[in-house]
């Protein structure tokens, strides 16, 4: 049963913020209550209906600025703006000196585009891949990937001659050939994040021969990209905005992307708070108009910083080893509901901002941890092992990674420029079939064991785990990541 909003008795504001914030805790048990929400006509109201809002609005917006300082940035690196419709392939991996993306992955190369299903719908020409993992999710404009088309579900179908697909909105039906395969599409701004599978330097040419054969078609023109491209990333852009430009960009966005299904509830708080889709924030002639005074703003503001304060302790859980202690010190990071939120509007919030883009757990599942065995944070001072035992290996059907980063989530430099371990590696496995993977600062004693080291930094980093295309099972509680042992 979906939430209803009637009007009932006025509620105190106590009792009001209670039940507000049960509302982006539990939603579900929500659905049979019927309560007023009444207008923020005071700056304690306005706070409070701010934060629990923005956490609500926050991957609307992101989203959004994403698609602007993405595109700004390649027309400023190439001279010409690129169109909507069309694949970025990225050609080569990150290295030490990148700072563009947070945490990228050292197994895949990108295929990105926005589409614009405004314009009308887009064709996606996939090529013949064999024996490759590879991955096409479409994420709508709220963060969800509503589809995916892919090596884990789609290998038999393409691996001959490739197939076509059609996304569109679902109005849009009958402008598409007769037998067409249709991606219905809930919003008219996608984003489309490919990555295919990539195994060592040496494959780079097959992999980007096979990114060519990727086509999207109509190419039409990007709309509503700001001449100069910032060098800020996207979620300090949204962070730095006062509450006001915040909820005036949500109320245009809300006006030409829809907003997921029985959703009435914060569409109702956003209303109380003077938001209404299309019209300047606030809205004129809304209930609180009179209340917008410098201190009403100011409470605005102070609720949005207690929303990012919110979300950051969120996405900080996993620098928390007290939390950890039953999953081996790892922030298993397997909640069923990432990529297909639903009404859990802070795993929605949390992820967009710590790592947006996220596939689902059965697609793309990513361990992390910043703990040894004995919940001392991970450093170069010391040497470690991450041993997996014959029977207990990383259960992905595709492959998997480890991968180490620095606190702020990028590459560290080293001697060999190795960033992460793989199963596609030639890596040294024991007599009994276990695997022993060593990581420290300096390279092991034993040569033979210099495959399975992964060189760390002398202060503080962090590990992450990759397995693509895992059993429900495992990322479920049936396998777990082993411990980070500290060497003597």
């Amino acid at each position: 049963m979906r939430t209803r909003l009637t009007l009932v008795a006025p509620l105190t504001v106590q009792l009001f913020v209670q039940r507000l914030a049960l509302l982006f805790v539990l939603p579900p048990l929500l659905s049979a209550c019927a309560f007023m929400i009444p207008p923020a006509s005071t700056p304690d109201l306005a706070r409070n209906y701010a934060e629990k809002a923005v956490i609500y609005g926050l991957p609307l917006v992101l989203m959004e600025q994403t698609r602007q300082i993405s595109t700004a940035a390649i027309a400023q690196r190439t001279g010409q703006m690129p169109p909507a419709n069309t694949f970025l392939h990225v050609r080569q991996l990150s290295g030490a000196r990148s700072r563009t993306v947070v945490r990228p992955n050292n197994d895949t190369l990108y295929s990105v585009a926005w589409l614009d299903l405004s314009q009308g719908p887009v064709r996606l020409d996939v090529p013949a891949v064999r024996d490759r993992y590879w991955i096409m999710p479409f994420m709508d404009a709220w963060t969800n990937v509503f589809a995916t088309v892919g090596s884990r579900t789609h290998a038999a179908q393409v691996a001959a001659q490739g197939a076509t697909w059609w996304v569109a909105g679902s109005a849009q039906r009958e402008r598409l050939p007769a037998g067409a395969q249709v991606i219905e599409s809930p919003t008219d701004m996608v984003w489309l994040i490919g990555r295919i599978e990539l195994r060592g330097s040496t494959d780079l040419p097959a992999v980007r021969a096979l990114q060519d054969g990727f086509k999207l078609s109509p190419p039409v023109q990007a709309r509503g990209i700001p001449a100069e491209a910032t060098k800020k990333l996207p979620p300090e852009v949204v962070r730095e905005m006062s509450a006001k430009d915040f909820f005036a960009q949500l109320a245009s966005l809300i006006a030409a992307q829809k907003p997921p299904a029985g959703e009435q509830a914060p569409l109702a708080l956003l209303a109380a708070l003077g938001l209404k889709p299309g019209e300047p924030f606030p809205a004129p002639g809304s209930d609180n108009a009179a209340a917008t005074s410098p201190e009403w703003f100011a409470a605005l503001d102070e609720g949005k910083r207690r929303a990012f304060e919110r979300l950051a302790h969120a996405g900080l859980s996993r620098r928390d080893p007290s939390l950890l202690k039953d999953s081996n010190g790892w922030s298993l990071n397997n909640n069923p509901r990432i990529g297909v939120f639903g009404d859990d509007y802070g795993l929605r919030s949390a992820i967009a901002l710590s790592g947006l883009g996220a596939l689902a757990p059965a697609d793309a599942w990513y361990p992390a941890t910043d703990f040894d065995s004995t919940g001392a944070r991970l450093s170069g001072t010391y040497r470690y092992h991450l041993h997996f035992p014959k029977d207990a290996l990383p259960p992905a059907k595709a492959f998997w990674s480890v991968t180490l980063y620095d606190e702020q989530g990028y590459f560290i430099e080293n001697p060999i420029s190795r960033y992460a371990l793989t199963d596609r590696d030639p890596l040294r496995y024991n007599a009994d079939g276990s695997l022993t993977l060593l990581v420290g600062v300096h390279a092991p004693a034993d040569a033979a064991m210099h495959n399975n080291w992964l060189p760390a930094p002398p202060g503080h980093f962090n590990l992450t785990m990759r397995l693509y295309d895992t059993p429900p099972a495992a990322f479920g509680g049936a396998w777990m990541p082993p411990k980070v042992e500290r060497l003597p």
